[in-house]
């Protein structure tokens, strides 16, 4: 009797082991809900999760397009006693940020959830996550702001930062300007905006920084997109990939010291992306050239411009260009290409040339002293808002900085060179005439002396 219980005990304590060990076995994997599951971009959301661990600390993270890195974190929370949680989360800028930055345009956004103590900072690659959810997006920018800015002592609310590539089309090597605003005021007198190609297939890889602009007090920056060589080997491989963006991406980002990102390493915290949609793959080989004569003179001289390689019936415009910078001082002619591509015309330098001179000396490398003259296309085929782009540019060297001054008593020159010929054709003639008399009448006085002795 004693052995048929100490059996019958040992079979319960069998069977209650297996069915624990069953349902350890069939444990349900953790899952989020996003409500609602679509819209704007920078919407705040509702996210409902079970089948956690129980009462433990967990982050939720924006995931990177077309990557395993987080774009930073949205969220801390705690699960209650069954593993579950309900928690409102706003996607704001990272949601609108991940959204223009979604090279493969799928439309959906992801939201992750780990362990919190697993920290992961932004740029870097997640290891295995506890579960992620998908919420489709409608926008691409953050939505307006619901009143004015910058609105002090009025209730004004800041808006989110935005950036804007103009032209937003066009070859590669197109002379391109990026123009900001929302942007955060500037926390120090150094911090600046740096502008970044992103490497295609990626969302925050860096190719090559572009350029670095101050923020205006308004919180508005422009800077133009240099050099047009990176921007055409991203679009070279961006084409080459399986699945094409067919544009490329410009981020900024914020940073008040150190060196710019190095290339092939993530940008951090990025405010705002802009697209570029790029038409070719390779940089224009010129055919433009000008040649000025002479080469060097007075900051204020008359110099001759000769251009060739342009198309035919083009209308070029020569600008003198601002020393220290590719701005441009102000037009000094207009001109029409020859049906051979080639035209010739006269350019005073004038007071413009001089000023540019004046400040070359201050800006630029006082030991050149060169001015640089720009045709560009007086009237573009293609209009657009961008920047013109230079066709060919040629150097005049100068030798003075100030206009030349006009003698002081000196009579002012009344004719030309062929009228200054002709007085001179007159004269000449005559003078001689008088000498080759008198010299007659000399000898013929010394003939009639001789004579009479």
């Amino acid at each position: 009797m004693l052995v048929r219980c100490f059996l019958a005990l040992v079979a319960a304590f069998a069977v209650f082991a297996l069915g624990a060990a069953g349902k350890a076995g069939t444990q349900p994997e953790p899952t989020m809900v996003i409500s609602p599951s679509s819209g704007p971009c920078d919407a705040t959301v509702e996210v409902r999760g079970q089948d956690f661990p129980p009462s433990t600390a967990i982050r939720l993270d924006m995931g990177a397009p077309r990557s395993d890195r987080t774009m930073g974190k949205l969220a801390s929370l705690t699960t209650d006693p069954s593993g579950r949680f309900v928690t409102k989360v706003e996607l704001g800028s990272l949601g609108c940020t991940a959204a223009a930055i979604d090279d493969n345009d799928s439309g959906q956004l992801w939201i992750s959830a780990d362990l919190e103590e697993r920290v992961i900072e932004p740029g870097q690659g997640m290891p295995p996550i506890l579960t992620r959810a998908a919420y489709t997006y409608t926008t691409t920018s953050p939505s307006p702001a619901p009143s004015a800015f910058p609105g002090a002592g009025s209730g004004g609310m800041q808006p989110e930062p935005t950036m804007v590539i103009s032209p937003p089309s066009g070859p590669c090597d197109t002379p391109l300007e990026a123009r900001g605003s929302g942007f955060p005021l500037p926390r120090a007198p150094t911090e600046i905006v740096e502008l970044y190609l992103v490497h295609p297939g990626t969302s925050d890889v860096n190719m090559r920084i572009l350029n670095a602009a101050s923020i205006e007090p308004d919180g508005t920056f422009t800077a133009r997109l240099g050099p047009a060589e990176p921007r055409c080997q991203a679009a070279a491989l961006d084409s080459k990939a399986e699945q094409p963006a067919a544009h490329l991406l410009i981020a900024a980002t914020t940073s008040l010291t150190g060196p710019p990102v190095p290339p092939g390493e993530p940008i951090p915290d990025i405010i705002a992306v802009a697209r570029y949609a790029y038409t070719t793959t390779t940089l224009r080989i010129p055919t433009e050239t000008l040649v000025v004569f002479p080469p060097s003179g007075p900051c204020d001289a008359t110099i001759e411009v000769t251009g060739s390689g342009f198309e035919p019936a083009m209308k070029v415009r020569l600008d003198l260009g601002a020393p220290g910078s590719d701005a441009s001082l102000g037009t000094l002619a207009s001109v029409v290409a020859h049906a051979d591509g080639r035209f010739a015309v006269e350019v005073s330098l004038g007071e413009l040339g001089c000023r540019a001179a004046q400040g070359h000396m201050i800006a630029g490398d006082p030991s050149r002293r060169e001015l640089a003259i720009w045709a560009f296309e007086a009237a573009p085929s293609t209009p657009s808002s961008g920047i013109p782009a230079v066709l060919a540019g040629a150097g005049y060297t100068f030798t003075t900085t100030e206009v030349t001054a006009t003698p002081s008593g000196a009579l002012p020159v009344t004719g030309s060179g062929p009228a200054s010929d002709g007085a001179h054709a007159f004269v000449l003639p005559l003078l001689a005439g008088l000498a080759a008399i008198g010299l007659l009448a000399v000898a013929a006085c010394i003939y009639a002396r001789q004579r009479g002795t």
